[in-house]
């Protein structure tokens, strides 16, 4: 059985700032969903998989 995204992980856009990185501002990448989102836990709160917090 594989993970769903139930859209309860549905955040603002990114805006990006010069000199930084997402991952440096708090953002994380869930594969799963397919978003990027602010959230500083480690599993994503809509489909439980592990969140990318660093480049790949």
């Amino acid at each position: 059985m594989t993970a769903k995204c139930s859209g309860a992980c549905a955040s603002p856009p990114f805006r990006k700032r010069s000199n930084t990185t997402p991952y440096g501002d708090g953002w994380r990448y869930c594969k799963q969903c397919d978003r990027a989102i602010n959230y500083s836990g480690l599993y994503c709160p809509c489909c439980r998989l592990r969140l990318r917090a660093r480049a790949r």
